[in-house]
């Protein structure tokens, strides 16, 4: 445990010597995906009718799982800051939407199972006294915040490899992203960051479906079982991205408004187990994204449809779903007051 200890503390060199300037910088900060957003109302390419029930089941049965499992881990080290970074990170790279939440995952587990593993190895160190103990802890918490940008890029790069490994991030975009960001990391230190955060993980970087793809198979039903609507497919997803991404941003204030909006003044008696269960509920997140996504592109005009259809496929009642959004529409009415410029669009429509 000492040297994997020392090794912790010591396995990144941050170098302003050999760093040589990279060739060809326009073409790696050229993105390598395209378009890929999906065609709703394609029928030659999509998940058989037959199947559909089925791959339904499987997304209703991993969010009870995860919902099920649900405990002070999770998201223990997603806040505004490190969400904020990498989600910025993956817009400057253009990696699609499903990537940053795959990157997101990841960073939290390795954080947490990085950061425990830390803390017991000094916890450990019986010839320590505590004041020497928290001084050590101190020294670690400074070298592990420095680490943030790398950890975070790590992650980001093994996600992109898990949503397609052909076009996966290169350890010369990676180490070119760090440079525009200020730090001079060399390829050595990148691909040993990389192997420490899969180290940590257990080489198990699978994860469960994200929110994209609630998002996803759930707008294909709406449209699939109403197609004689003329709803606008792209606009709804363009904007449940967006909305689901400012939920990300501003987790705790959401699910609390969440909780008002259900509660009212008996929403601070609500156990703080429950409100990591409702955050860690996808089905309902994406059924709340999905109704105020509906509202900014089409007003009122199909709420009640896509209501009952959400109600039916997933099974959760009309009133949490609704409750979910009216606490969307606060949240962002909240931050209206503070940076106008920046909701307004998005406010009126809804």
């Amino acid at each position: 445990m000492q040297n994997g200890f020392s090794d912790d503390l010591n396995e990144l060199e941050i170098s302003s010597v050999n760093v040589e300037p990279l060739n060809n910088r326009e073409k790696l900060g050229r993105p390598v995906y395209k378009n890929l957003c999906p065609d709703f109302k394609e029928r030659t390419a999509c998940l058989h009718r037959d199947l559909i029930s089925d791959w339904i089941s499987l997304l209703l049965a991993e969010n009870r799982e995860r919902v099920e499992n649900v405990d002070d881990t999770f998201k223990c080290f997603v806040n505004p800051k490190s969400v904020e970074y990498l989600f910025t990170v993956c817009l400057r790279l253009q990696l699609p939407p499903d990537v940053k939440y795959i990157a997101l995952e990841i960073y939290n587990k390795f954080m947490t199972l990085h950061t425990t593993s830390l803390y017991e190895a000094i916890n450990s160190q019986k010839s320590l006294s505590v004041m020497q103990k928290e001084e050590k802890w101190e020294q670690i918490f400074t070298t592990v915040s420095r680490q943030v940008a790398l950890r975070i890029l790590s992650s980001v790069q093994i996600a992109s490899k898990l949503h397609s490994y052909s076009m996966g991030l290169t350890i010369d975009r990676v180490r070119y992203c760090l440079q525009l960001l200020g730090y001079a990391y060399t390829e050595q230190s990148i691909r040993k960051s990389e192997i420490r955060v899969l180290m940590a993980i257990g080489w198990c970087a699978n994860v469960m479906q994200t929110p994209v793809t609630y998002i996803e198979t759930f707008l294909h039903t709406i449209y699939r079982l109403n197609c004689h609507l003329e709803m606008n497919t792209r606009a709804l997803w363009d904007y449940s991205l967006l909305i689901m991404d400012c939920i990300f941003l501003h987790s705790e204030e959401f699910y609390q408004r969440v909780a008002i909006v259900a509660h009212g003044n008996n929403a601070q008696y609500v156990p703080m187990k429950r409100l990591g269960r409702i955050e860690a509920d996808y089905v309902l997140l994406a059924s709340g994204v999905i109704v105020a996504a509906c509202i900014c592109v089409h007003g009122e005009d199909f709420v009640g449809t896509v209501l009952i259809t959400l109600q039916k496929t997933t099974g959760i009642p009309v009133d949490s779903i609704r409750d979910f959004y009216v606490g969307i529409y606060q949240t962002i009415q909240d931050h209206e007051v503070a940076h106008p410029l920046e909701t307004s669009d998005l406010r009126r429509n809804l």
